[in-house]
């Protein structure tokens, strides 16, 4: 048996007292922002919104009929309730509903406000239903219709202040009092001892020193020989050691039998990274000391400045930073880096690999079965695939990975039959309970209605009234039948106390021998599994407590906040890789003031800027036609990024010629007018001369729309650029197309444009077809956030923004530009205005970093306020809080330098195109004039037949 060490302390001169101090002081008030900001957003979306707007926005779905779905019902959820949520006959869904799987939901019949709803998570849903998972069963059958609301949850920010509270814990002490608590004198012999089944669960990191290195104070820090580095947790396997150090090098020297990763088509770096993820180093790398006092910032001084000693090479060894640009391979690093660790070096511990989101984690289990499957090494047995355990909330893990999940292991376990049995065995005793409670009841109204004085036999204990006075009082109340009756009834009811008295001792102990046999059987799956997936807030699930988890790599560290960074370190970590790219998004934080406190700051950026940890950059790049590469290597990555996409000879890889687009022949007629033919620099380009990027300038002014932005010429142009993509591509489908807009207003519009509006559905169906048109229905639209990760054979950037007095508003995100760049694999269209976005003006706010609707300045956009962020989350976003003046910064955002950087270098590689007069004609209507012109055509070709038929020729 595992148990919880008891809460400790740390007191005034103990090793990391004062940054154990600092640290808390720093995070917790800014988790509590961020909470309340939240949990405001909700409150004020149900309360000043109305219904009407509520289910236009995709927030709540009402007028819904509900049942339980059977508990062998291959959606049942496994382990929770599941309840079907459907609409009425020949009704579906609304197509833009908020519902995904996974989301968090307040069901009730009529205001979540004024009842107290049932909380459940959305397991899957159709066209026509929902499936919710929630911890208990309720009434659903009383006839009254369901309505279901779109909420969050607390758990997160809990556990996050808990791993905060964890650091005060020292795993190092931990580990030896287990190791004297687990044996305890036999009273035969004081000399003999036996084993105790009872383990500590190891609470903290042994990674304190260098987590809270940035935290020491200046004025009294803890001495750095307080710090009692432990050696790196690989250093026994001698094996292992010298592979990581030697291939942390450059030019590694090559000893028989090392794992050749090359032939598992790693490159150089992508190696070097792996070694570096295993304590391999490639040198101290000190952070230089200001040259003057000068140099150090005031926020500076008490967090990163004024500590310059380098950590002692074997401490550095134990945590190690690896940056993924986008495109260069940081899942298949980080996979290879576990697959070594498990099927080459055989370590006999688990791995927990944890990452932001549960897409995410599924991606890294997709990639784990598929590089794991198929292993041969030379000289020895095929090893056996490791055991994966994917840890998540039920409707939260991709239905083709079920069988990697806990629920569905424990399901298959040896021990399960007998657990389904107590299972069974419990319900049956609750609902044997549930009945006599109900007669018990009306026996009390029965005799309540002969005038009969009893005292329930719960009463009779806790009172302790004797039962010869309970007789006492039935016998004298009454005379003759009435009296004779309510003595029966007395009786009865005295039978049917100890009745039930009886059955809830028996389900009693059912409860406890399920929980014996469900902790057996969770210790044996979760102690087999080889390697652990989940995000980083689920790994706090007390299922994980089984076991400690000594070895942390966590994939996409950069979107996480710190607190949530360190929820799966605080399970006994000795050994941690981070791997993510602080030049991309940033964690999202809603509250202006968790932001302006530094909660966006993640804690890989914080050690990258701290910068004494091993790190390293993976520098080929393996997405993008090297035209859409350029500018991100020049500007986001000081042109160290490579591209892979091209052969020994310059010549770009066959997968990623740019698609045909009516766009490309109206830019070579541009460059022709201009006498100007496309520069030589951006030569991938094929024999075809098509490049990969085109800007499509236009003067199609902006508007506003609630507390949004949108852009009426700007989504006539992305309709027709995609209608047009559709058609010269047959076999470009439309789920390999993407379209980013920063706004909410934009992204409905679009939305309703290319799936809903009838006018542009017939226009459509005429110019592409049936068959083609239905099609549409898979190019997705969404915020730039919406994206990350991920890649499209085609990318649409609709940039909104189109103003004479350059303000461009949430796109000033540096690395949001970035994100929004590099999602392409062979073709970036990017509209807008070259004008606005030339002098965009972009001003530095406390929160508009994060993209939170609500925040931008009044100045800038001549409303209230804007919406940013994710599509899932910007319409809440208004109700954050009403706009207030904030200080602003001295200078233009690096956002919007970008964006002027962009510009210049379009125009400097002659890559736009001006969409005015006729060119714009063409592209909004040159297509459907085409069809028009065929079927005229094909008509008259038909009354000139006909006619020489009539006239006999």
């Amino acid at each position: 048996m595992r148990a919880a060490p008891s809460h400790i302390d740390l007191y005034e001169g103990e090793p990391f007292f004062e940054e154990m101090k600092t640290y808390p002081e720093h995070f917790l008030p800014l988790i509590e922002y961020e909470q309340q900001s939240d949990e405001a957003i909700l409150r004020e979306r149900l309360s000043t919104w109305s219904l009407e707007r509520l289910q236009q926005e995709g927030y709540c779905i009402t007028d819904l009929s509900a049942y339980w779905l059977d508990p062998g019902s291959t959606n049942s959820g496994m382990g929770r309730f599941v309840a079907s949520f459907f609409l009425g006959p020949g009704i579906t869904l609304p197509a833009e509903h908020r519902f995904e799987r996974g989301t968090q939901v307040l069901a009730t019949h009529l205001d979540p406000l004024r009842e107290v709803p049932q909380r459940g998570s959305v397991l899957s849903f159709t066209e026509t239903q929902l499936r919710i998972s929630f911890q208990e069963k309720f009434s659903l059958g009383n006839g009254q219709p369901w309505r279901l609301d779109v909420t969050s949850s607390a758990l997160a920010y809990q556990r996050m202040r808990a791993a905060i509270q964890r650091l005060n814990y020292d795993p190092a002490q931990q580990f030896r009092d287990s190791i004297v608590v687990s044996h305890r004198h036999s009273p035969l012999s004081p000399s003999v001892s036996e084993p105790s089944d009872r383990e500590i669960i190891l609470h903290g990191s042994y990674l304190r020193d260098l987590l809270l290195r940035g935290f020491r104070s200046p004025i009294s820090p803890t001495p750095i020989t307080s710090f009692c580095p432990q050696p790196n947790m690989f250093t026994p396997d001698a094996h292992l050691t010298s592979w990581a150090r030697r291939y942390a090098r450059p030019n590694p020297v090559v000893i028989p039998g090392d794992p050749d990763l090359k032939t598992r088509g790693l490159n150089d770096t992508q190696i070097r990274a792996v070694a570096i993820m295993l304590g391999g180093m490639s040198g101290p790398i000190p952070k230089p000391p200001p040259s003057s006092e000068e140099d150090i910032s005031v926020s500076d001084e008490g967090r990163y400045g004024l500590d310059h000693t380098v950590m002692p090479r074997e401490g550095e060894r134990r945590m190690a930073l690896v940056l993924g640009p986008p495109g260069t391979g940081k899942t298949k690093t980080i996979i290879e880096a576990v697959r070594l660790l498990k099927q080459h070096f055989a370590i006999p511990y688990p791995v927990l690999l944890c990452t932001y989101t549960n897409v995410a984690v599924d991606n890294l289990v997709e990639g784990l079965v598929r590089q794991t499957s198929h292993v041969e090494l030379p000289g020895r047995a095929k090893p056996a695939p490791p055991q994966l355990l994917r840890v998540g909330s039920p409707g939260k893990v991709r239905p083709s990975l079920e069988r990697y999940t806990l629920e569905a292991q424990v399901a298959v376990h040896a021990l399960a039959p007998k657990l389904e049995k107590l299972s069974e065995r419990a319900t049956e005793l609750a609902r044997k309970i549930k009945d006599l409670s109900t007669k018990i009841g009306e026996t009390h109204a029965k005799m309540g209605s002969s005038n009969s004085v009893s005292t329930p036999m719960h009463d009779v204990h806790e009172q302790g009234v004797s039962l010869a006075t309970v007789n006492v009082v039935g016998q004298g109340i009454g005379s003759g039948r009435t009296g004779g009756r309510a003595k029966g009834l007395q009786g009865r009811l005295e039978a049917m106390e100890a009745d039930k008295l009886f059955l809830e001792r028996q389900r009693a102990g059912c409860d406890k021998k399920h929980y014996a046999v469900w902790r057996d059987i969770l210790t044996d799956v979760v102690s087999r599994a080889d390697i652990v997936c989940t995000t980083c807030i689920s790994s706090a699930s007390s299922a994980l407590d089984v076991v400690d988890f000594p070895l942390v790599f966590i994939d996409e560290a950069s979107m996480s906040t710190e607190p949530a960074s360190l929820i799966p370190l605080m399970k006994g970590s000795q050994h941690v890789a981070f791997i993510g790219d602080h030049k991309q998004l940033p964690p999202v934080i809603t509250s202006p003031e968790a932001q302006a406190g530094g909660l966006g700051v993640s804690l890989f950026e914080r050690l990258s800027e701290e910068n004494f940890l091993p790190s390293i950059m993976l520098d080929i790049q393996y997405r993008m036609h090297p035209t859409i590469s350029c500018f991100p290597s020049h500007e986001f990555y000081d042109r160290e990024l490579r591209d892979g996409t091209v052969d020994e000879t310059g010549k770009v890889v066959p997968g990623l010629v740019p698609p045909e687009s009516r766009i490309y022949q109206e830019l070579q007629t541009s460059l022709r007018a201009s006498s100007a033919g496309l520069n030589t620099n951006l030569r991938h380009l094929g024999a075809d001369g098509r490049p990969s990027v085109v800007f499509l300038d236009h003067v199609g002014a902006e508007s506003a729309k609630d507390r949004s932005r949108v852009n009426w010429n700007e989504v006539h142009i992305v309709c027709s650029l995609v209608e047009d993509l559709m058609l010269r591509n047959p076999l470009l489908p439309g789920s390999q197309i993407g379209i980013i807009a920063p706004y909410a207003a934009q992204i409905t519009l679009l939305t309703r444009l290319l799936t809903i509006d009838k006018n542009y559905a017939e226009r459509f169906e005429s110019v592409l077809g049936p068959q083609r048109a239905m099609d549409l229905a898979n190019v997705e639209i969404k915020t730039v956030d919406g994206f990350e990760g991920r890649e499209k054979e085609v990318i649409i950037f609709s940039t909104v923004r189109n103003n004479s007095n350059g303000h461009i508003g949430f796109l000033a995100d540096r690395r949001r530009l970035n994100v929004g760049l590099t999602r392409a694999k062979r073709g970036l269209f990017v509209v807008g205005s070259i004008s606005t976005l030339k002098i965009g003006k972009g001003r530095i706010y406390a929160a508009q970093a994060a993209g939170v609707e609500g925040i931008e300045a009044a100045e800038d956009l001549k409303v209230p306020s804007e919406d940013g962020k994710d599509a899932t989350a910007v319409a809440a976003s208004p109700a954050t809080a009403p706009v207030k003046k904030r200080k602003r910064a001295s200078k233009t955002s690096k956002g919007a330098e970008a964006w002027h950087n962009y510009m210049a270098f379009l125009q400097r590689e002659q890559l736009v195109v001006r969409l005015n007069g006729d060119r714009l004609q063409r592209l909004l209507r040159g297509n459907v004039e085409e069809v028009i012109g065929l079927e005229e055509m094909y008509l008259r070709m038909q009354e000139l037949e006909n006619a020489r038929l009539l006239m006999g020729v």
